[in-house]
């Protein structure tokens, strides 16, 4: 239990939570604003995408949300494997070394 005392621990964990709520933060905030869009400007989202198309903007702007979102839980999960993970390790064996 040492580890939860550690100051570096203690610092990778509130850097890691800053950056996890960063990225909810960023997709709750432009899931609201398409919700809030459709709630009170419908008409924007509505329009077409082209003339002779049946599928409105609203449709494609919704698929971008959708992936922004899978992109932000790739960019976290590669973090975390790649920067948190690695820097755990080396405090872990740090600290067993002691």
């Amino acid at each position: 239990m040492r580890i939860l005392n550690d100051p570096e621990f203690q610092a990778l964990q509130r850097e890691r939570a800053v950056f996890g709520w960063l990225c909810t933060a960023i997709c709750v905030t432009t899931f609201f604003c398409f919700v809030f869009l459709l709630a009170f400007a419908p008409g924007v989202l509505a329009v077409p995408i082209s003339d002779k198309s049946v599928i409105s903007i609203g449709i494609p702007a919704a698929a971008g949300i959708m992936t922004m979102t899978l992109i932000l839980i790739g960019v976290f999960t590669v973090r975390a494997n790649r920067v948190y993970d690695k820097r755990l390790e080396k405090l872990l064996e740090a600290l067993g070394d002691e």
